[in-house]
């Protein structure tokens, strides 16, 4: 616990290892530790996640000057700043090492002691960009949370709580949604190839239509298939090799 705390990543980095390993040899410290490593992504992104409470303009505004101060405030590139603080307000960073390390634990978690687990608790955390591909998240809390550009293909998300959650252009294919909650979810951009949303919760026809789907999403009754989406060639250009992050 000391080393999760500590100013240096390698330190925190061994704690969160280290973590991993008690999980696995002590099924009585299991939640305990998952409890653990959840809070502290939480804790780690707060800051970001207030900041990201701040109108997007503002925020591209506030960026786009950081960077030019950074670069000594040369004079005659406002543009080139403003148009890298665009892509990086939109999609945000990639995780920092140590929340990365985290996701890498929930995502190899074993089968056994999942039997133990209640409901993973990332409300309001900010993972933009993160890799949680083929994770198993059913009942997780991602309420408010924001998984901008995040990589959730085959992601397990049966049950879980996504209401308000930022999934703008975030890959979802083939993500399981039974059950799951999506009221009110940012879905904009979204790829849902082949994603199975048949049963999940609260979702709009403009929650539909803000994203990109194929023939073979699933969805739910009463909701129609946007055209877009049962054409070959917009499936094909979706599903290219480039897009898949």
């Amino acid at each position: 616990m000391e080393q999760l705390a500590h100013k240096d990543t390698e330190f925190r980095l061994g704690g969160i290892y280290t973590l991993e390993r008690i999980s696995k040899e002590s099924p009585d410290d299991y939640w305990t530790v998952m409890e653990t490593l959840t809070a502290f992504v939480r804790e780690r992104t707060r800051p970001e996640a207030e900041r990201l409470e701040k109108p997007l303009e503002q925020r591209k505004a506030e960026r786009a000057h950081r960077l030019w101060e950074e670069a000594g405030k040369p004079e005659g590139r406002s543009k080139e700043f403003w148009n890298k603080a665009v892509v990086l307000e939109t999609f945000g960073e990639p995780p920092a090492a140590d929340i990365a390390a985290v996701l890498t634990v929930i995502r190899r978690r074993s089968e056994d002691p999942r039997e133990l687990e209640r409901a993973l608790d990332f409300r309001k955390a900010v993972l933009r960009q993160a890799d949680l591909a083929e994770a198993r998240l059913s009942g997780a809390d991602f309420y408010l949370a924001h998984l901008e550009g995040a990589f959730l293909v085959g992601a397990h998300l049966e049950g879980a709580e996504l209401s308000g959650a930022h999934l703008e252009c975030a890959n979802l294919s083939g993500a399981r949604f039974k059950g799951a909650g999506l009221y009110g979810a940012h879905l904009e951009g979204a790829l849902l190839i082949q994603a199975d949303l048949t049963a999940a919760r609260d979702l709009s026809q403009a929650q539909i239509d803000s994203a990109f789907g194929d023939k073979a999403t699933g969805l739910p009754e009463k909701r129609t298939r946007p055209p877009l989406w049962t054409d070959p060639w917009m499936a094909r250009w979706r599903t290219a090799p480039w897009m898949a992050r």
